[in-house]
């Protein structure tokens, strides 16, 4: 039996100073799925009324994305009232977003033509115009969402090389200096004051590895968590993941534990046919294939 708590419970995250509520809220269906600005607006509302401090967003939200940049802007748009209303303090109110190497949402770059990954300059110019769409001075937590290397991602639990088994472009070969360049370019962002911890997601056990060393080789901070899918149908990051994050000290904060929405052939007619049609399994066919 799991215990009913009277109100969220906050902990320390990881090797960070942020005190989060264990629930952190998710935003990604805000201007999908939730077709309505005020839609989210009612959510935050209701998830800080909850004692939820900590949300998680990203540029290339809503899923699926046409081209991002949305769901943050709808966020801006909250936070500024929330804070000049008195609803939220900026200060513990701790909100996490991501950028992503298909560059879906970052703003276009002069002379350069998109992908083009994770460079000090496109990552620069991806965190300034989140901050401005969240209408905000800094970003909590800032994630690297996938990798840029030629591993496979969003389902395939082996490994191939070539960028095989991923939906997205590959840019390099995860060597160290791809490692250290990204990191390096993480670096200009912690010291133009624009984020106060970063992250990894989608990432396994090479990956955090070789960018905790690299980090520790350059004096930059570590990244703190990993977010990754993991439900009971998919433990992949138990194998492929935990350790190093055990060893490195580096938390998580999974995404998709309801291994999107699960049913029965069965179940899954009768909910098309006889039941609510506007839920987000019969909306969105495309975005759980992984599944």
């Amino acid at each position: 039996m799991v215990e009913r708590l009277p109100s969220l419970k906050y902990v320390k995250f990881g090797t960070s100073d942020m005190m989060v509520s264990e629930v952190c809220g998710g935003t990604m269906m805000w201007g999908t799925f939730n077709q309505e600005e005020k839609m989210a607006h009612e959510q935050l509302d209701a998830m800080v009324r909850l004692g939820v401090n900590f949300i998680d967003t990203a540029e290339l939200y809503p899923v699926p994305p046409v081209e991002g940049k949305l769901t943050e802007e709808w966020i801006g748009n909250w936070l500024e009232k929330a804070i000049a209303n008195g609803t939220v303090k900026r200060e513990k109110f701790y909100i996490a977003t991501k950028a992503n190497p298909s560059n879906v949402g970052a703003p276009d770059l002069e002379g350069r033509k998109k992908p083009w990954g994770f460079d000090a300059e496109s990552l620069m110019a991806s965190c300034k115009a989140s901050l401005a769409r969240m209408r905000c001075q800094y970003i909590d937590l800032y994630y690297l969402h996938w990798p840029t290397r030629d591993t496979p991602i969003f389902g395939c639990a082996s490994f191939f090389s070539g960028g095989k088994e991923r939906p997205m472009p590959h840019f390099d070969k995860g060597t160290m200096a791809d490692f250290e360049a990204q990191v390096l370019a993480v670096k200009g962002l912690f010291d133009a004051g624009l984020i106060k911890h970063w992250a990894l997601s989608n990432e396994n056990n090479y990956g955090v590895a070789m960018f905790c060393v690299a980090c520790d080789k350059l004096g930059v901070p570590r990244p703190v968590c990993i977010q990754n899918d993991y439900s009971l149908t998919n433990r992949t990051f138990e194998s492929d993941g935990y350790e190093s994050c055990h060893r490195f000290g580096v938390v998580s904060c999974h995404y998709g534990a309801l291994a999107g929405l699960p049913e029965t052939k069965q179940a899954k007619n009768v909910h098309r046919n006889q039941r609510n049609m506007n839920s987000r399994v019969n909306l969105i066919t495309t975005n759980e294939r992984r599944y």
